[in-house]
């Protein structure tokens, strides 16, 4: 594991590196995840509020996978986002 923090941290300090101004990036970065969070409760405000019962229904272990599942996926975006992005 602290390989890949290794790895993932290089490439990020690299990308962010050849970048002239990082904070440029990190906003963008925030912006897309915001527009990104918010798109399902503006498509579609009925079915986003019934899924969102249902994952109160939820064991916390199955969100903890979930959540799991989605921060291990993530960081495989970024990193191969990076390795694309360094050719």
């Amino acid at each position: 594991m602290a390989g890949l923090n290794l790895i993932v941290r290089v490439n990020f300090d690299r990308f962010l590196l050849e970048k002239e101004n990082p904070m440029e990036f990190i906003l963008a970065v925030v912006g897309m995840a915001m527009f990104l969070e918010g798109l399902p409760y503006f498509l579609f405000p009925e079915k986003t509020k019934k899924v969102l019962a249902e994952i109160q229904e939820l064991p916390p272990v199955n969100l903890k996978i979930i959540g799991f599942i989605l921060l291990a996926l993530g960081l495989l975006i970024t990193f191969f986002s990076t390795l694309i992005n360094s050719d």
